[in-house]
């Protein structure tokens, strides 16, 4: 399933004073993610996404995902087995007149039925 959010960054939000929306999922593995900034933010902006206060990406806990780069889309494989099921999606934007937009979206694939009675089934016999 894909989960989204968009998160409007208003003019003069600096990185201390970030935004933030929360990305709320369900358990399963993220196999892909996507960030996309509307267009004319220009090189002004910037985006992470982090999940228990840690960063997760960009993986350098320093850096942010910068909007001169209109589309980003990579390949993932993070486990969300537990509660916070939700990631939290920063942004920050220097432009001094205009606010700007950022979406940001995870495909999360939920655990197979299948999968999960087998592992039962492994538990079982183990314990037998």
């Amino acid at each position: 399933m894909i989960y989204s959010v968009e998160l409007e960054i208003p003019a003069q939000t600096t990185k201390l004073l970030a935004v933030e929306a929360t990305l709320a999922v369900n358990i399963g593995t993220v196999s892909q993610a996507w960030v996309r900034w509307r267009w004319g933010s220009g090189n002004l902006c910037g985006v992470a996404i982090s999940r228990e206060g840690v960063q997760l990406w960009p993986t350098s806990g320093d850096q942010w995902f910068p909007s001169n780069v209109t589309e980003m889309t990579w390949q993932e494989k993070y486990e969300i087995l537990d509660h916070p099921l939700d990631f939290v999606v920063k942004a920050y934007n220097e432009d001094d007149s205009f606010p700007h937009t950022v979406w940001v979206a995870v495909n999360v694939q939920t655990p197979a039925e299948s999968s999960d009675v087998s592992r039962f089934v492994q538990l079982l016999t183990i314990g037998a």
